[in-house]
């Protein structure tokens, strides 16, 4: 078998990926991975809960040197359950079928300042970085990691 560079490699996966997509009226998504959610807190124990969660990933495009970029939207209710205000920080952090960490999104705008009993509704959209190509047919996860303290 002849030797294909990498570049090469990369651009045989999209044409079939494409192509797998492309060219019929039955849909793909039946093929597609079930996206999943899972929320891990840290801090002050039951003081916020993530009443909702949303995320999609829309597509993937090719950047410079064989990497590519995910983008997709995402949202997220937040509700304090305490006495007293607190601070919240999270990040976001993608995984694969196989639970095997892609990337991380850091939002910007925090930490979240919520007061007793409310509820703060949070979201945009986000861009991950992998340097594999079935990135985006193998993520699976999106792991929000919640960081509560008190407010300064």
């Amino acid at each position: 078998m002849p030797y294909i560079a990498g570049d090469m490699r990369t651009i045989i996966y999209i044409a079939a990926w494409w192509l797998a997509g492309c060219g019929g009226s039955t849909p793909t998504e039946p093929f597609s991975p079930v996206l999943l959610t899972q929320v891990h807190y840290e801090g002050l124990a039951g003081a916020v809960r993530v009443d909702s969660v949303f995320w999609d990933a829309r597509g993937w495009t090719p950047t410079a040197g064989n990497h590519f970029e995910i983008s997709g939207r995402y949202g997220l209710t937040f509700r304090n359950l305490a006495d007293q205000p607190v601070e919240v920080r999270y990040d976001l952090r993608f995984l694969d079928l196989d639970g095997f960490f892609i990337d991380v999104f850091n939002p910007f705008n925090l930490p979240l300042r919520l007061a007793p009993g409310q509820a703060w509704r949070d979201g945009g959209d986000y861009t991950i970085r992998t340097d594999d190509p079935r990135a985006l047919d193998l993520l699976q996860t999106m792991l929000v990691h919640v960081v509560v303290q008190k407010a300064q």
